[in-house]
């Protein structure tokens, strides 16, 4: 029972350590950081793939960052299905874009400093749909059972270990708890960010201006949905901005 509470302590500082430095990494605490990309190269073009095909193609976006001698930092999720994911630390927008049309991505996000925090985007193709600048973590995001992003090691859910108390000899439990989440919320509009004006390379966010573009813009986003073997995490995206962009809508009338 010793050996476990050590081995569980030694854990708890280990996992502690690495999740503060990710939210250090994305909250533009970190003086040599000043930009943050996020993605996963799985399933492109919003198609589950299994397994193996899934592997085979973060072997190769490992092997990509490294050939553009970037730095980045496994990360792991649950959007609908199960998902690794990359931070990619001082990546430029440009080659952001460029990763998530090379791997198939509807969406990716990509964070700079501006006025010294990191403000995110949520960019499909080459356009910022929105930004945010603020990452939430703590007890209820930890509570969350789907759409969130988790530290890479420990347990993905709460896991009991049994072990001897070494005095008592009684055997006895120890609930370890899940690794730390975190989430950037868009489209959500309790976190809605407000803006002077775009900075300089940054998109402004997608603006719906007429009940024509938001009825075209729907109906795709719709078409996605419909679409057999899409992904969870696409339909939930694509539901969740539909929501978003009607909702924004109907309080500008």
């Amino acid at each position: 029972m010793k050996k476990i509470l050590n081995e569980w302590n030694k854990f708890i500082l280990k996992e502690a350590s690495q999740f503060r430095d990710i939210i250090r990494i994305l909250t533009g605490d970190r003086q040599n950081i000043q930009s943050v990309g996020m993605m996963t190269p799985e399933n492109p073009d919003a198609q589950q793939l299994s397994p193996e095909d899934n592997a085979r193609l973060i072997k190769d976006f490992i092997r990509k960052l490294r050939e553009m001698n970037l730095g980045y930092k496994k990360i792991r999720g649950k959007f609908g299905n199960k998902e690794r994911s990359f931070i990619i630390p001082n990546i430029s927008r440009e080659e952001m874009v460029q990763l998530g049309k090379d791997y198939g991505q509807e969406a990716v996000i990509w964070g700079s400093m501006q006025d010294g925090k990191m403000v995110y985007e949520y960019i499909e193709g080459d356009n910022t749909i929105q930004k945010r600048d603020i990452v939430l973590s703590g007890p209820d995001v930890d509570a969350k059972s789907d759409f969130y992003s988790q530290e890479p090691g420990g347990p993905e859910g709460h896991r009991i270990t049994y072990g001897n108390d070494p005095k008592t000899g009684e055997r006895k439990a120890i609930t370890q708890g899940p690794a730390k989440k975190f989430i950037i919320p868009f489209f959500d509009e309790e976190y809605d960010f407000e803006e002077d004006g775009p900075g300089e390379g940054i998109l402004s966010e997608l603006n719906l201006v007429t009940e024509r573009q938001l009825y075209e813009d729907t109906k795709r986003r719709l078409k996605i949905i419909l679409k057999e073997n899409v992904t969870k995490k696409s339909r939930w995206q694509n539901r969740r901005i539909i929501k978003y962009n009607y909702s924004k809508r109907v309080n500008n009338i």
